[in-house]
């Protein structure tokens, strides 16, 4: 009776065994046959059960205990390294530990368009990789750029970052990115262009807020250079801008329903000179148009339905551009 008792022990104790064995080859298996690339950020610290869970929540791997169990049979938890990798479903758990202790980190290139605003380029940081609380991190950080000399105490860095496509390698972080966007800013921002605005008696913020304004205004068309001369007479004369992103931009900062009464210091419908700062970051063709106005003397501008911007100098024409063509005007 003791000997068929110990052998059905043992017989229980080798099935498990068995099963447990089988069950985890399983889980070392891709998760598909064929899947697309995904891009991964390893930081530096995690653990390797951090890392098992996010390939888990990536959909990378079948089993998070599993790739534990790997990392441990084969000697790799403390051997991977930190860095932006590029992995797929399709690879086994083999593969992709292989790929994280090799530091086979990829390159990525990470695009910000123009006329975006903060909130916005810290999405499309996040859909690059980067953690949140990393690119919230990198872009408190003191950074030390003349560009930055006349932001003022507590403001952010919108308006700063210019828009450009950034190639990163696999071992960068959030803040070295925000340090390269900056450094690129700094080198797109002539002397020319700050001498022109100190002539106008604007600071380096304030020459970027006006740009960033241009910029809203007219993205794609060739009409900079006179919506800035629009801009730069309002200011001369102690007019109102009455820009319509200057609002938008406002209402976004605030979360409520966008609207010309809006009570927003960056409602130029509202208040007479520059709103605060920036609302968007700035192209090189806003930055050269807002230190170079065309020689008109218009006051009003207005874009139409059909894309065309329609200048006047009196508000008459410009009543009757608005009704004839358009939704937006200044």
């Amino acid at each position: 009776m003791r000997k068929a008792v110990i052998f059905g022990a043992v017989f229980t104790s080798l099935f498990v065994i068995a099963s447990s064995y089988l069950w985890y080859r399983q889980q070392l298996l891709p998760v598909v046959d064929s899947g697309e690339q995904q891009f991964v950020n390893i930081e530096q610290g995690m653990s390797s059960a951090q890392i098992a869970r996010m390939l888990q929540d990536e959909g990378l791997i079948r089993d998070y205990m599993a790739f534990r169990i790997h990392a441990r049979a084969s000697n790799a938890s403390h051997r991977i390294q930190a860095g932006f990798y590029t992995l797929s479903p399709a690879q086994s758990t083999p593969e992709i530990m292989q790929s994280l202790i090799s530091g086979s980190v990829a390159e990525n290139s990470i695009q910000i368009p123009s006329g975006m605003e903060l909130e916005q380029i810290k999405g499309v940081l996040e859909e690059a990789g980067f953690d949140r609380n990393d690119i919230d991190r990198a872009l408190s950080a003191e950074y030390d750029y003349p560009v930055l000399r006349d932001r003022p105490s507590g403001a952010t860095l919108e308006g700063y970052l210019f828009p450009d496509t950034y190639v990163i390698s696999g071992n960068g972080d959030a803040r070295s990115f925000i340090d390269m966007v900056l450094a690129n800013m700094q080198s797109q921002l002539d002397e020319g262009v700050i001498e022109k605005w100190d002539e106008f008696g604007l600071n380096i913020h304030e020459g970027l807020t006006l740009a960033s304004i241009i910029q809203k205004e007219v993205p794609s068309s060739g009409e900079k250079e006179k919506v800035s001369q629009v801009f730069h007479t309002r200011l001369d004369r102690g007019m109102m801008l009455q820009a319509d992103p200057t609002y938008m931009y406002g209402a976004r900062q605030m979360g409520v329903s966008a609207s010309p009464s809006l009570d927003s210091p960056y409602n130029t419908y509202r208040h007479t000179g520059l709103p605060p700062g920036p609302i968007s970051n700035v192209e090189k063709s806003a930055l050269e148009a807002s230190a170079n106005p065309a020689s008109t003397q218009y006051l009003f501008f207005v874009t139409g339905d059909d894309g065309v911007t329609r200048f006047s100098e009196t508000q008459a024409q410009h009543d009757q551009y608005i009704l004839q063509y358009g939704v937006s005007g200044t």
